[in-house]
């Protein structure tokens, strides 16, 4: 046989023969040990360096399995040596291994090709495997496993279907999936009632919701639904029903489409009355606890089929309103995976169009009464959460929708004075703040760890990506939450959750396995069961709590406790893979390509990225990039230095989630400025990064922005608290200051990674000792200048009066002006951005102490006296002095704000500083109303001025003039020219694309 392999699949030209050997196992074995071939499997053995106790195929009861039986009893152990004691000592290690090798062979087929075998035929085996060799006469194929050695346990269930998920994703042609799908279906049969567990049951809607569209797999996807819906009308409970409510929209909506008949496809008879019966499953026939999710389906098609499953549903939904819907659904958005999320708020939006229709039609009949949204503040403030969440990529897909609702809602009053408070609609929650009835005091360290609250957070956004379309990061969330879970704050973080969200990571089922240790004086271990079916988890727990006190859960999906040995070795892995690897490797790793499914068994989507280096601009630089493209290596690239566990046990997860990574981040940077114990200077480092690529005029990525200034934040936090808190005692340095668990190398390596990783308070810096408030050695106008410039006006001022304060060693903005420059100060026009954008009237007249045109004209503007504005402007356009007010622009001097200076970047600069008193006539002129003279100064500009046809901005303000005037048919005499890119000016040229 020859085989023909692709060079690049191999993880190294240089591979050993081992790995395609191991490949070829399935193939290979069974003939060299038919054939009685001692010599190759001798050589294949040295080259594998593994027992073959999982590659070894099962004898079907065709002509010739006489021979194949034969070898399974007496030849095998012969070639391996062993005894039959031994040999089953052996099955019983790798029994696992043996299991996930034996569902791979599974096939759809009834009279499938060898080495595939039928269901049947998959699972008789995997019986007789697992509950040993019994009376086959006397055995059911489609019963369930007794499994008393524990194979199936969730935490492995799990696993297995993991190892499925990865070969349904790697599968090229839907043939190959069918496949894998005959897998999932000899899984579910010997776990019998097992299905039912919480975290088993919901993986398997994450896997087969999605492949419900194919047609080809509509047949095997419905037969497993069916199958775990028959499971749950046996186990019915609250998790149960919850799970199921959540998932319902998606899985309806599937289930629709496939009864939908479809001129480019042919719909077969047995699918469309399989999804049909699903559908009367899900909906007429489903338990009363189901109704409450079943209202907020979607309207279902006016056809026949499903008249019964549509009038009943109309008349659940006969009194629920569109805003109870909007409501509910909204306080559950926030951790609903991307494809949940969409399907649900389909189905709101679909409710909402026919609500709409039905109020035209005066049909209405209180079905759409929430006529006027825009004065419910509940209502506001959830569709303005919908638009927060649209902020991440994996919410992109639903940005449309909510764009409509926010039509509906507008966008709010004009004058008030909008900011974000701390933690308000945000993952990104403060630290504690200090109060005057505070009874704990706070060290003046810092407190390098990630706080409970924001580890909350952590895990159920981890739980949200066990739910992702993608394997692979399903895969990593699993292990990231397994390695989260195995610490104590993990653990501690757990007690949070409720009933559900703890079964989702925790087994709860009716017959609960536990022990405790009786005293110690006895010194053994008892096992005791627990039978029966409980309302609520709460019940069951509160009876095992009140007999026997001392206990804990054995089975556990992605955790077991603490489990202080599996971080060290997830910690060292990480490491090990943040060191890079060759380039074919790299190529190989992140295609997502498996060369066999042994060589990664524990490491499914194991990937390898090149070591990043912080010193490199390419880590830093926005230009051309999404937040995501940004964030994700740049974040990844500061973990490594970090000696907090549960950061360190999210590296993986960062270089692929923009939303951890910019949840994280803050509390990075807290950790590496708790630090001294680093032989890299990232102080100096990041600063200087800061300086040069973020707070920049040329910075057009502005979420990056409000990103550090975030962090800035949470720094200065760190300091206010120092600050407040008195200075720790010797004995308490004393007893906190124990060396770190990580070397004092760049990186930080986790040889003997503990829980508590606590920073050491006699090596880290304390925050009274900063030379900023922020930690970095940015200067205070550098970074207000920029937060003007993303709309955080409140901050801007906050880092003005810390820059007077240093500046004047007060809180002043210095003496009145009295220069013939007419340039304003750096910090005043700060200021004067400021406040004249957050409705605060009366601070402007505090902040100008001078005469300067460009004072007079900036108050002018604020007072609305256009007609003395419109003089001054002219003064200034007569006299050429260059206006250093900001408009709409971000720009300020580069002396001032300390940027790089660039001659071209400079030059650019001066023409828009020149242009600003004939825009700031022009503004004028339109709030005035002279519009003919407008009209006709504008063209006189545009004839004098070429450097002007090509500004946008003045293209803007031409536009704005033109529809004020109703003068729909204007256009500019370089319509259609490229305009060059601005440095300093930000435009989404709204105006023009009104006349479009």
């Amino acid at each position: 046989m020859v085989f023909s392999w692709p060079p690049y699949s191999f993880p190294d030209r240089d591979a050993e023969p081992g790995h395609f050997l191991q490949y070829c196992c399935p193939w290979l074995l069974p003939a060299l040990l038919l054939h009685e071939n001692s010599f190759d499997l001798n050589w294949a053995a040295k080259c594998l360096y593994v027992v073959f106790s999982n590659k070894v195929p099962f004898c079907s009861k065709k002509p010739g399995s006489e021979r194949g039986t034969q070898v399974l009893q007496s030849s095998i152990l012969q070639f391996g040596q062993i005894s039959e004691n031994e040999r089953d000592k052996l099955i019983k290690r790798h029994m696992v291994s043996i299991v996930s090798c034996i569902l791979s062979w599974c096939s759809c087929s009834s009279d499938p090709v060898v080495p595939s075998f039928s269901r049947d035929t998959v699972s008789l085996v995997i019986q007789t495997i697992v509950d040993g060799f019994l009376d086959l006469d006397d055995k059911c194929t489609n019963a369930a496993v007794v499994d008393k050695i524990n194979i199936f346990r969730p935490d492995r269930v799990f696993m297995f279907l993991v190892e499925i998920h990865y070969k349904i994703a790697a599968a090229s042609h839907y043939r190959h999936k069918c496949h894998r799908l005959a897998g999932i279906e000899v899984l579910l049969s010997v776990l019998g009632q097992r299905i039912a567990v919480l975290s088993t049951s919901n993986y398997l809607f994450n896997l087969i919701g999605p492949l419900i569209g194919c047609p080809a797999l509509q047949d095997q996807c419905c037969r497993i639904l069916s199958t775990l819906l028959l499971s749950f009308k046996k186990n019915l409970s609250a998790d149960i029903t919850r799970l199921l409510g959540e998932q319902l929209q998606f899985l309806v909506s599937k289930l629709v489409a496939c009864c939908i008949p479809s001129k480019t496809k042919e719909s077969c008879d047995s699918t469309t009355s399989q999804a049909l019966s699903l559908l009367h499953m899900l909906t007429v026939d489903s338990d009363p606890s189901m109704y409450e999710y079943i209202k907020e389906l979607e309207p279902f098609p006016e056809l026949k089929r499903f008249e019964e499953i549509r009038n009943f549903h109309e008349e659940l939904c006969h009194t629920y309103s569109i805003r109870d819907h909007l409501l509910k659904f909204v306080k559950k958005s926030c951790y609903l995976p991307p494809r949940l999320l969409l399907s649900s708020l389909q189905a709101l939006h679909k409710k909402l169009l026919i609500g709409e229709t039905f109020q035209r039609e005066g049909r209405a009949e209180g079905y759409f009464k929430d006529k006027y949204w825009h004065g419910d503040h509940e209502i506001v403030n959830a569709v303005w959460t919908l638009v927060h969440m649209c902020g991440s990529d994996d919410a992109s897909d639903v940005r449309e929708l909510v764009s409509d609702f926010l039509s509906r809602v507008g966008a709010g009053d004009p004058y008030c004075v909008v900011f974000h408070l701390p933690g308000k609609n945000s993952h990104i929650l403060p630290r504690k703040s200090i109060g005057n009835s505070s009874t704990v005091e706070i060290s003046s360290n810092i407190d390098a760890h990630i706080s409970e609250e924001l580890l909350v957070v952590l895990m159920k956004l981890l739980m949200k990506y066990l739910m992702d379309d993608s394997v692979k990061i399903v895969d990593m969330a699993s292990q990231t939450l397994r390695g989260i879970l195995s610490t104590e704050r993990g653990q501690s973080a757990l007690q949070s959750f409720d009933s559900y969200q703890w079964s989702l990571i925790e087994l709860k089922v009716s017959v609960v396995v536990m022990w405790w240790r009786t005293s110690r004086d006895l010194g053994m271990h008892e096992t005791f069961g627990i039978c029966g079916n409980y309302n609520t988890w709460e019940d069951l727990l509160l009876l095992i709590q009140t007999t026997f006190p001392n206990f804990h859960l054995v089975d556990k999906v992605h955790s077991k406790g603490v489990n202080i040995e599996l971080v060290e070795n997830f910690l060292a892995d990480l490491d090990r893979k943040s060191k890079g690897c060759s380039e074919d490797q790299l190529f190989f790793l992140q295609s997502g390509c498996k060369f066999h499914e042994s060589v990664c068994n524990h490491l499914h989507g194991d990937f390898y990225v090149e070591a990043i280096s912080l010193e490199k601009s390419t880590v830093w630089v926005t230009d051309g990039k999404s937040f995501a493209m940004w964030i994700c290596p740049l974040v990844y690239s500061l973990v490594v230095y970090c000696n907090d566990v549960i950061l360190r046990l999210c590296q993986d997860m960062v270089l692929f989630k923009a939303e951890v990574a910019e949840l994280l981040l803050p509390s990075i940077l807290v950790n590496i400025a708790a630090r001294k114990d680093l032989d890299i200077d990232l102080h100096k480092l990041i600063s200087l990064q800061l300086k040069e690529h973020i707070f920049r005029e040329s910075n057009k990525l502005i979420k990056s922005i409000q990103v550090i200034l975030n962090c800035l934040n949470e720094l200065r936090v760190c300091h206010v608290m120092a600050l407040s808190s008195r200075v720790p005692s010797r004995r308490e340095i004393s007893k906190n200051s124990r060396p770190s668990n990580y070397s004092s190398k760049g990186r930080s390596t986790p040889a003997k990674a503990r829980e508590s990783a606590v920073v050491s308070s006699a090596l880290a810096k304390t925050p009274t000792l900063w030379e900023k408030v922020y930690w970095f050695s940015i200067d205070y106008l550098l970074v207000a200048k920029s937060a003007v410039s993303c709309g955080s006006y409140f901050t801007s001022v906050m880092y003005v009066e810390h820059w007077c304060e240093e500046q004047f060693k007060s809180m002043t903005i210095g003496g009145p002006d009295f220069s013939d420059n007419e340039m304003l100060p750096g910090h005043i026009q700060i200021l004067v951005s400021a406040v004249t954008r957050i409705n605060e009237p009366d601070s402007l007249y505090g902040i100008l102490q001078s005469h300067k045109l460009t004072s007079q004209i900036i108050t002018f503007e604020h007072e609305g006296n256009w007609g003395k504005a419109l003089e001054y402007y002219d003064l200034q356009v007569q006299s050429g002095v260059s206006l250093q007010k900001d408009g709409n622009s971000r720009s300020l001097s580069l002396e001032q704000t300390g940027v790089p200076n660039s001659s071209s970047f400079a030059l650019e600069v001066d023409e828009i500083k020149q242009s600003r008193p004939y825009k700031g006539l022009i503004r004028s002129l339109q709030q005035i109303g002279c519009t003919h003279v407008l009209d006709m100064y504008c063209q006189g500009l545009t004839s004098r001025k070429h450097d002007l046809r090509h500004d946008r901005e003045f293209a803007e303000l031409q536009y704005e003039s033109a529809w004020h005037a109703g003068n729909w048919d204007f256009s500019l005499p370089c319509v259609g020219a490229s305009f060059p890119p601005t440095q300093n000016i930000k435009y989404d040229h709204f105006n023009e694309n009104l006349h479009r």
